[in-house]
């Protein structure tokens, strides 16, 4: 078997800082339900996230979330402690 070489792969190790930024919503729905959508960009400092680069690229990497989220809240008795079947 044979390995094909790129010129573009570079070393794939190594840590890079990253910059989190987002926007999002959340909506009560009823007292212990939410809903909820967040969308988010995460910029890093280095061309290599994906372990290509190229010379010609001039842009550190970017990569996307976007989250959806159901939250249902548990009550709970008067020791903290959830209280099912109340």
């Amino acid at each position: 078997m044979f390995k094909i070489r790129s010129p573009y792969v570079t070393n794939t190790s190594g840590f890079t800082g990253v910059v989190p930024l987002g926007v999002g919503v959340s909506m009560i729905y009823s007292g212990n339900i939410n809903f909820g959508i967040e969308l988010g960009g995460r910029f890093t400092f280095s061309d290599n996230l994906d372990g290509y680069t190229s010379a010609r690229s001039k842009a550190n990497d970017i990569y996307h979330l976007l989250n959806f989220t159901f939250t249902y809240k548990i009550n709970t008795g008067k020791n903290g402690l959830s209280s099912f079947g109340k």
